[in-house]
């Protein structure tokens, strides 16, 4: 790339012409024409084509994208009848009910939300460099275990470190619906690793038909061993470990839950720090399942699912087209992250994460719950539809469906059952693409869950500024450190 604009530079500066400076991307060539008198003065000719090279080089990033996007993003459209502006609604919702969760189609022809459809101007998902250099080093690297778990072949044992896409797609057997559940279940994980750490802001809202409610938030810590913390030093094999400390409501300030993950996949481990009583707890694994903080969301529900493979039933039971939602803004761009002097990142603030009836109760439409998110716009991908049923009889939920996004692997909606096997509720997670030292990946936005039984709902964003609340989060902080994820440290955080 250098090369090619040094002789670029060259021949203006040889022929003192018009002056073309031709960048090879994926996409195709992209030009950059700059018309010079002949009689300009040299230097100025060398400033020009030096800020020329610093503009070229904020365009690079489609070069790692897949090539193809665009035009899959367009045979989708076409494949499906959809139109870029088109907007469904409880009148011609069934024209598009194949591509959406049963219940998204009943909010639909019940509840007023509408469904317009959009396209994204980026290339969502991992960066396309990462899918090929672990597609290489991971292929043919890890078996599944008997319990879903991950397993290295060449040690027959669980890895001690996992770095990169677990099973490349050539590794996964989608001739063993089992099998494929399990693998494209723990690739997703190995994508949501790709920083080291990140310390997030959340706040969650109740949302009934009266419009909000009450909240609740504070901060989520993690720390991976996994991707670039495979190189930290790990004596207890941790997969993760997780600390959310709970800020508000002054009822529940100073709460602190954390949680490790095993390499080995074994049980996650729980625990609870309880201000009153001043004592840290161990909690059930089947805690994961029940309501977080007495909202409609479980302490599972994030990311679509942050659980265990290894305590699920698992299979691939689809690999259907679906509609994704997005907010619009998180559609044109990736998201812009903000680099910190300690060499941290952090997202930005400053703008509205979600619009919906809730946050203007005088002007909402009477016809329209107030949880229907009014931003988003709907974006047809290629999916996978996983089937889970939890191995743990006092789970609260049973069968469960995801709705995962191929490209990226991130799961974009959750249909929940009741024990019993009866539609309980369904989980949404938005998206954006983010971009970090070069790097790219996805974050989640927003969480929005339906308890359609009780017709209410909670959401949580995770991004932006929400009701004068900053939802920054900071990646690859210093400060997050390993001591911090242990019982000692978590009884002393709200002193």
């Amino acid at each position: 790339m250098k090369k090619r604009l040094i002789l670029s530079i060259k021949e203006v500066m040889k022929r003192r012409l018009i002056w073309v400076l031709k960048v090879k991307v994926s996409t195709g060539t992209f030009n950059i024409e700059t018309f010079i008198e002949e009689k300009i003065d040299m230097k100025r000719i060398i400033s020009v084509s030096i800020l020329a090279i610093f503009f070229v080089g904020s365009l690079l990033q489609p070069v790692f994208a897949d090539a193809e996007w665009k035009a899959k993003q367009d045979a989708l459209m076409e494949k499906h009848g959809l139109k870029v502006g088109d907007v469904y609604d409880g009148s011609n919702v069934d024209n598009i009910k194949q591509l959406l969760p049963p219940a998204i189609v009943n909010w639909v022809k019940k509840d007023g939300w509408k469904i317009p459809i959009g396209e994204l101007s980026y290339d969502f998902g991992m960066d396309q460099r990462w899918f090929d250099k672990w597609e290489k080093a991971n292929a043919g690297k890890f078996a599944v275990g008997d319990r879903g778990e991950v397993i290295e072949k060449a040690t027959g044992t669980f890895p001690k470190k996992m770095q990169g896409l677990t099973y490349p797609l050539s590794d996964v057997d989608f001739n063993n619906p089992v099998k494929a559940g399990y693998q494209l279940l723990h690739n997703t994980f190995s994508t949501s690793s790709t920083t080291y750490n990140y310390k997030s802001a959340f706040c969650t809202n109740w949302v009934g038909e009266g419009g909000w409610e009450r909240d609740y938030g504070g901060s989520l810590s993690y720390l991976y061993y996994t991707g670039p913390g495979s190189s930290k030093p790990n004596p207890n094999l941790y997969k993760n470990t997780s600390v959310i400390y709970m800020g508000f409501p002054f009822d529940i300030q100073g709460t602190v839950n954390m949680g490790w993950k095993y390499l080995d996949g074994s049980p996650s481990k729980g625990f609870v720090y309880i201000p009153s009583i001043r004592r840290v707890k161990r909690t059930s694994p089947a805690n994961r399942s029940a309501p977080a903080m007495g909202s409609d969301f479980c302490n599972d529900d994030a990311m679509g699912f942050t659980g265990d493979p290894e305590s699920m039933e698992l299979k691939l039971i689809g690999q259907d087209d679906y509609l994704m939602s997005m907010a619009k803004r998180s559609a044109k761009n990736r998201i812009n992250m903000i680099k910190n002097p300690d060499g941290s990142y952090s997202t930005p603030v400053g703008h509205a994460p979600i619009t919906a009836g809730f946050l203007d109760m005088d002007n909402a439409p009477a016809d329209v719950v107030p949880w229907a998110l009014t931003n988003l716009v709907w974006i047809p991908r290629a999916g996978y539809q996983l089937e889970m049923n939890p191995k743990d009889p006092y789970y609260s939920y049973g069968r469960q469906i995801l709705y995962m996004d191929q490209n990226s692997y991130a799961i974009s909606y959750k249909v929940v059952y009741d024990r019993s096997g009866q539609y309980w509720k369904t989980v949404m997670v938005n998206y954006t693409g983010k971009e970090i030292a070069g790097d790219i990946s996805t974050k989640s936005t927003v969480y929005l869950v339906v308890d359609d039984k009780t017709h209410h709902s909670s959401i949580c964003p995770a991004d932006g500024t929400f009701m004068g609340r900053d939802m920054p989060v900071i990646y690859d902080s210093s400060k997050i450190k390993s001591n911090m994820f242990n019982p000692q440290y978590i009884s002393g955080m709200s002193r």
